[in-house]
């Protein structure tokens, strides 16, 4: 599980959304990192000279969902205070705090990042105009209504995952895509999520990326 920010992992996450192959996001600047940059970096014609076109490059026209999750990387670590609180800087920019924030945190990472408010013009429990929606159910039912669920192996960076953790059709919980490699070979990927940590999956009180399989999800979804 990735816990805290780090500049390479998010230079490796931003490789890794342009196909430019990174190797594991472990945040460490191993040869294959540096090789996908620098082959990244021929491909696009990037002076060497300026490295932060390194990052905005990467960024440009890689759609919505990378913005929002490479906005979301840099929030690794943050935890709500007091702990069992629910209290957050995401719940107070939301205007709705102490709160289960988990989808709070995912419409934050839209917005920060400049990308499109989630459930925009839609009508259900939990969207707040110009912000996005905290309640999970609605941003499922908004994705399926305006037809923007993705199947499983159509799954890349960026995208929506929604959790039903005992598969009764009722959702637990949000994500977003970071890593879909694994989905091909044995159904897992890389997740980022707020509200979560190693022991409550869905009310832990912290922003983490944590490995999921596919079949705890109830859906996929792009914005």
């Amino acid at each position: 599980m990735l816990t805290a920010p780090n500049s390479i992992l998010n230079l490796q996450f931003l490789l890794l959304a342009n196909d430019c192959d990174p190797g594991p996001l472990d945040g460490m600047a191993g040869p294959r990192t540096m090789a996908a940059r620098e082959h990244f970096i021929v491909s696009r014609q990037i002076p060497t000279d300026q490295p932060m076109l390194v990052w905005t490059t990467a960024l440009q026209g890689a759609g919505a969902g990378v913005g929002a999750v490479n906005e979301g990387l840099h929030q690794l670590g943050y935890h709500e205070d007091p702990p069992g609180s629910n209290r957050t800087k995401f719940g107070v920019w939301y205007g709705v705090d102490g709160v289960k924030w988990c989808a709070i945190f995912v419409s934050y990472s839209f917005v920060a990042s400049g990308g499109p408010v989630l459930c925009a013009d839609y009508d259900g429990a939990g969207v707040r105009k110009g912000k996005g929606c905290s309640y999970v159910p609605t941003i499922l039912d908004w994705l399926r209504h305006t037809d923007r669920v993705v199947p499983v192996d159509r799954v890349k960076v960026g995208d929506i995952a929604i959790f039903d953790w005992d598969g009764n059709g009722r959702p637990d919980h949000i994500g977003m895509v970071v890593d879909p490699r694994g989905l091909a070979a044995g159904g897992s990927f890389l997740s980022l999520e707020g509200n979560t940590s190693s022991g409550n999956d869905s009310n832990g009180g912290r922003v983490m990326a944590r490995p999921r399989h596919a079949g705890v999800v109830s859906a996929f979804g792009r914005v």
